[in-house]
């Protein structure tokens, strides 16, 4: 493999020999994330690689060019924050509306939408703990999101999850609504609520040192 990044050769060690692309991310991040910088983008063989569905090991192995396009630390966790924010927010509303929509649509169609709002909720719920480090870098206070109430906080949403499968299950359509707009869309709008609040907060101290430096 010919590693390249911000267009400058770099020699990745053996370690990383017929490795597949998580390993190879990993090694990246930690290495680049010493000088404060990100990986922002992949190219393999001269094509972009999508992280969200990558490369199996055995074809991100074969390949003979691979270019890393990096950012600052900062500037990602803006655009992974800002997604968090707009994700949890668009996703609470379509959760509001399936919680009316159910009470008179054909339980196949309610299925199928219901499946759409789970799909879109697992991201948001694996980041959960990647928010409280964000926190903790950057000193934000907030009494629904800690240490102490993590795992609690993870519970309360997979529980709800589980009370609307259970509720869909029976055809008990009142308690699958109930549980959609006093569980899960509260949840929701705190999750995408605090990912701003964090967003808003580095942002604002990035434009002062900014100003500070001119």
């Amino acid at each position: 493999m010919n590693l390249f990044i911000d267009d400058k050769p770099a020699t990745p060690p053996d370690s990383l020999d017929g490795a597949g692309f998580e390993a190879f991310c990993q090694f990246c991040g930690d290495h680049l994330l010493t000088g404060g910088r990100a990986i922002q983008s992949v190219r393999m063989d001269g094509k972009d690689v999508d992280c969200v569905n990558p490369p199996s090991d055995l074809a991100f192995s074969a390949a003979e060019r691979v270019e890393v396009t990096t950012c600052p630390v900062e500037e990602l966790v803006l655009v992974v924050l800002r997604h968090q924010a707009e994700s949890a927010c668009a996703l609470g509303d379509e959760a509001m509306e399936l919680s009316t929509d159910c009470l008179i649509e054909l339980p196949q169609d309610v299925l199928k939408d219901w499946r759409s709002v789970l799909e879109s909720l697992k991201p948001l719920l694996q980041f959960t703990p990647k928010l409280l480090m964000i926190q903790a870098m950057t000193g934000v206070e907030d009494e629904k999101f800690s240490e102490a109430n993590l795992t609690a906080r993870i519970l309360d949403i997979q529980n709800a999850v589980d009370t609307a499968r259970q509720s869909l299950e029976s055809l008990d359509v009142v308690v699958f609504s109930d549980t959609l707009e006093l569980k899960i869309v509260p949840w929701l709008k705190e999750h995408g609520a605090f990912a701003e609040k964090l967003l808003q907060t580095i942002q604002s101290r990035m434009e002062t040192a900014a100003v500070s430096t001119k």
